[in-house]
């Protein structure tokens, strides 16, 4: 497991212990029929928690190279690592094409 793969794993766990926090405030927030102090104080609360926390820090990787980009989610696996995967015939019903 290289690092980058490592600092992503460590990126999941972060979010997944605050989650059920974030979602709750969100939740306060929406309901507009809370009085205006109380939605305040859950803003502020909101905006304290750590910036590592937000899910938006999460990358999808590919599980054989740790690469970040051109991830099929299907998969879990990038297209190089896909392609070379459908070529020997690893994957059950993908075949690469030719014409």
């Amino acid at each position: 497991m290289d690092n980058r793969s490592r600092k992503d794993a460590h990126k999941r766990t972060l979010v997944a212990r605050r989650e059920h926090i974030r979602v709750l405030y969100k939740a306060i927030l929406a309901d507009l029929s809370l009085p205006a102090k109380v939605r305040y104080a859950v803003a502020k609360a909101l905006y304290a928690l750590p910036r590592k926390t937000a899910p938006t820090g999460i990358v999808n990787r590919c599980v054989h190279s740790g690469r970040a980009k051109a991830v099929y989610r299907k998969w879990k696996l990038s297209r190089i690592s896909l392609r070379q995967k459908m070529t020997f015939g690893l994957l059950p019903g993908l075949i690469k094409a030719s014409w």
